[in-house]
């Protein structure tokens, strides 16, 4: 089946590797922002009986209309004005045709769960989205096809008080996180079980993003029959790597998906964590901040204990390839669970130089700009290496350790770059030293989420002249056609 993006703006079916829509409309391109835009079946949108789509109107201070996923509006620059926080279920007894049994904790912000029952007694689980929180509906369509051999069964899905919700099978074993750590044993039987519900929804070109130990029910406790559950994150995708807002992360999110990024390999990146938690009876993630660990995954990948269990090492090695071209899919996977001869990926690392030049940052000593980007990117070193930087003392450190170098010489002009902010030539630095290194902001990553986040500082990110230095390095491309897309929404105005 082939998926495109319907432009909103203009109603043509785009390519969708396209990020911003290129059909040509009155002798102009409409240049639509189709990144958030949810995929359908070329020839036509896909509906769902029973589901009307409810739009809720947002606008800026200054009365003028924004989309959903504006975090400014895009003709003035004002900030998007408060929307009240959607009231909780609370009081509701029957959603449709359901009765509510129970609530059931939800450490999500977009949805409600409950256990409700029919008019038979019989009890399913119900998931009732927030407005303007729906998931991708065309995910529907696409499940009701599919065995429910490792998926719950889809039973309804409908619109209650202009909110969507699901409606599926009830499985009563309990969520992974909930059984303990698994002994080895299980750990396979859990490899096997997962591995073939990720390999199913893949070859259907669907692609979770959210694979955690709370989306993992057990079905059958004697066979272990393991479900995975919770589509709300979900995107339908032909490609190895497309692009998307980034989403809510977790322990358990790949790298590349951090950034927006939506491939089949992520969730078996997912899978890879999940066993390395069960392995190690949870010590891996013991006193890790999580600010810290986005960042070095994204640079550097995980450091898997080599004291584990070889023949579980050789797993993790294929499953946490930071490449997600080169990590492993079913067809290693299944090879391992048959014992058969596989390799594990070979890892590219950074090259250590040559000259022992050292800079100080924390409590440690630093020998590679690579490593010291890294570092002096995470919030608890960002005052002391921004310091550096702006002394001059990082640009002489990297000069004695690169020589004559462009990188050196890109450190040395940024500090100089007046027409940047300082806060932000540092984070700029940092990239130029460690080319895996994203955009970040005292310690935390700059993706879409991030900017509705931080309003201020992203209004000003986005009309300064941050993303033209991107543009000049061909770093953050989404960034840079942000600007661009609110600039040429100005001249069409003028």
């Amino acid at each position: 089946m082939e998926f495109v993006r319907v432009c909103p703006a203009c109603q043509s079916e785009r390519p969708v590797q396209e990020m911003y829509c290129q059909n040509t409309v009155n002798d102009a391109t409409c240049s639509w922002l189709l990144m958030n835009v949810t995929q359908t079946p070329k020839g036509g949108k896909i509906e769902i009986k029973n589901t009307p789509i409810v739009n809720i109107s947002r606008h800026c201070t200054n009365g003028h209309e924004v989309q959903p996923n504006d975090f400014m509006c895009m003709e003035c620059g004002a900030d998007i004005e408060k929307v009240s926080t959607p009231q909780k279920n609370a009081d509701a007894k029957q959603i449709d045709e359901y009765q509510i049994v129970k609530t059931v904790k939800t450490q999500r912000t977009t949805k409600e769960c409950y256990i409700v029952k029919d008019t038979a007694d019989k009890e399913y689980f119900l998931t009732l989205y927030f407005e303007n929180s729906e998931p991708d509906k065309g995910i529907y369509k696409v499940l009701n096809k599919m065995d429910t051999d490792h998926v719950a069964t889809l039973i309804k899905t409908g619109t209650w008080n202009g909110r969507f919700f699901e409606v599926s099978e009830r499985i009563a074993g309990g969520s992974l996180d909930k059984l303990g750590y698994l002994e080895l044993d299980k750990i396979e039987k859990l490899v096997d079980e997962v591995g073939r519900a990720i390999h199913d929804l893949s070859e259907a070109g669907i692609r979770h993003r959210d694979i955690c130990p709370t989306n993992i029910l057990l079905r059958n406790s004697e066979s272990f029959d393991l479900v995975i559950i919770d589509f709300s994150s979900a995107r339908l995708s032909d490609y190895d790597l497309d692009t998307d807002t980034p989403i809510e992360l977790t322990r358990y999110t790949a790298p590349e998906a951090i950034i927006g990024g939506i491939s089949p390999a992520s969730d078996w990146w997912s899978l890879g964590m999940i066993v390395l938690e069960h392995i190690t009876k949870g010590t891996f993630f013991e006193n890790i901040n999580d600010k810290a660990f986005m960042i070095h995954l994204i640079t550097r990948g995980v450091d898997i204990p080599t004291s584990i269990d070889a023949r579980i090492l050789l797993l993790l090695r294929g499953l946490l390839s930071r490449n997600p071209v080169k990590r492993w899919n079913w067809e290693q996977v299944d090879k391992w669970l048959k014992k058969e001869e596989v390799e594990a990926p070979v890892e590219q690392h950074t090259t250590v130089t040559q000259k022992e030049k050292k800079i100080e940052l924390g409590s440690e000593s630093y020998t590679n700009v690579a490593f010291f980007a890294l570092a002096a990117a995470e919030e608890a070193h960002w005052e002391e290496g921004l310091s550096l930087f702006n002394s001059g003392s990082l640009a002489s450190w990297v000069n004695e350790v690169l020589g004559n170098h462009e990188k050196a010489a890109a450190v040395r002009n940024l500090r100089n770059k007046e027409d940047i902010p300082l806060e932000w030539r540092y984070p700029l630095a940092l990239m130029v030293l460690n080319e895996a290194l994203p955009l970040t902001w005292r310690g935390q990553i700059v993706i879409p989420a991030w900017l509705m986040g931080n309003t201020k500082e992203a209004i000003n990110l986005v009309e300064g002249n941050v993303p033209d230095y991107l543009a000049s390095i061909q770093r953050e491309k989404w960034l840079v056609q942000l600007k661009e897309k609110k600039k040429s929404k100005h001249c069409s105005e003028s």
